[in-house]
């Protein structure tokens, strides 16, 4: 018996299913490039290298990083 207090569940439909499937492939893409990234791997992002070039010119401190235990503003 249907319940006449709750709307009827929408049908899934190809239009749907396609935009979910974009979704998760989308998803999956930007958790591949984030751990390429984290990892230091990033083959399409020059970014990666710009940071590793920075900790090593700066003794693998960030801006922003407590240096002699005084934090430096951002």
């Amino acid at each position: 018996m249907l319940n006449p207090t709750r709307t009827p569940r929408p049908r899934l439909t190809a239009r749907i299913f396609l935009y979910g499937m974009a979704d998760v492939f989308g998803l999956f893409c930007v958790a591949i490039g984030a751990s390429w990234f984290a990892a230091g791997r990033a083959p399409f992002w020059p970014v990666s290298r710009v940071d590793r070039r920075s900790r090593r010119l700066h003794g693998g401190r960030r801006r922003g990083d407590a240096v002699g235990g005084v934090a430096h503003p951002a």
